[in-house]
């Protein structure tokens, strides 16, 4: 990852190494739910739901899980704010392992230009 530490400990990220690597565990959030959802499939339980709500499901567990993981593995407290940040952050993963992200930057486009409009 893109992180360079300081003389007094601290980590020094910009903007584009925040967005890089948000865009990175979003997409390894994403590769991980679509392999599961397609090792799934054949389950006969799992058969008889939407695959649209499977993915759902399995990316705000993922995500929530992952930012538990990640804090409990660096020793930072776990607080609620960043747990119901993950669970929207789940939904961003469902939309890239269902479309790509050639449907997020279309919804971005949407309504970016839907904002020039209302100026």
């Amino acid at each position: 990852m893109c992180l360079r530490t300081r003389k007094d400990g601290a980590v020094d990220m910009n903007i584009p190494d925040i967005a890089a690597n948000c865009g990175l565990i979003v997409s390894l959030l994403a590769f991980a739910v679509s392999v599961v959802t397609e090792a799934t499939k054949g389950i006969p339980f799992l058969k008889k739901i939407p695959t649209q709500f499977q993915v759902l499901v399995l990316s705000v567990a993922f995500s929530v899980a992952s930012y538990i993981g990640y804090s409990l593995y660096m020793g930072k407290e776990i607080t609620f704010y960043y747990i119901l940040g993950s669970f929207f952050g789940g939904f961003v993963v469902s939309l890239v392992a269902q479309g790509g992200w050639s449907s997020v930057t279309e919804l971005y486009g949407r309504v970016s230009s839907r904002k020039k409009d209302d100026k």
